[in-house]
């Protein structure tokens, strides 16, 4: 259901341009993207979890590294359900 409700061209352009990113600069590029998107990220301390939304897509981790990490991989999976 969520691939019917998620904007597939946006988040495959988001995935485009992170695709070689990792540590910094991924994070700096997934926080630009969830401020420009309306979405949410936050993280630890205080929390038990992190927790990013963006673009209908909800991914939690122990970290917000993690969080974001699984952000990318529930994202790769709803574009291609959606195809």
């Amino acid at each position: 259901m969520t691939a019917f409700l998620t904007d597939r061209v946006g988040v495959q352009e988001l995935l485009d341009r992170i695709d070689k990113l990792t540590g910094a600069p991924l994070r700096e590029a997934m926080v630009g993207a969830v401020i420009e998107g309306g979405g949410v990220l936050q993280g630890p301390p205080g929390r038990a979890i992190a927790i990013i939304s963006l673009h209908r897509i909800v991914a939690t981790g122990a970290t917000e590294d993690q969080a974001i990490s699984a952000w990318i991989e529930q994202a790769t999976k709803v574009v291609r359900e959606a195809a």
